[in-house]
């Protein structure tokens, strides 16, 4: 993953550019689900919208970054988990970044999962393995 969002390209020249401290680091992140591709500023509208369906919460130890290869790297340390379905979320596609349980800012533009998963009441409970989930910058 390449891309980060309009809002986080924002933020980032506004730091760089005009010394504006006005990006502030979460103290979580939050991992959504999506059913297609939002695009460069996610807005939520392909989010997953069961009622027993909830953005994972992930803290900074969650995560490694690594930039010895000559790409900075983020990968999941740690399981994320979204609980185990009662109802029908449909066919995940996407994944995005957020700084907020619902709403907030896209921390990231979303991305394709390498195969999509089909998620129903059937399914047993939905997780990134450790390292599953990987994003990176050129």
């Amino acid at each position: 993953m390449t891309d980060f969002s309009g809002y986080s390209e924002d933020e980032i020249l506004e730091h760089i550019f005009k010394n504006t401290s006005i990006f502030t680091s979460p103290s979580n992140v939050y991992i959504s689900l999506h059913t297609a591709d939002e695009g460069d500023n996610p807005d939520g509208t392909n989010e997953v919208g069961a009622a027993d369906y909830d953005r994972a919460s992930t803290a900074p130890a969650d995560w490694t970054v690594d930039g010895s290869d000559g790409l900075s790297t983020v990968d999941n340390a740690n399981v994320i988990s979204f609980g185990d379905p009662q109802n029908n979320w449909g066919t995940i596609t996407h994944v995005a970044v957020w700084d907020a349980t619902t709403g907030g800012n896209p921390l990231t533009a979303t991305f394709a999962l390498n195969s999509s998963k089909t998620v129903d009441a059937d399914t047993d409970e939905f997780t990134f393995e450790a390292g599953d989930l990987s994003f990176q910058l050129d």
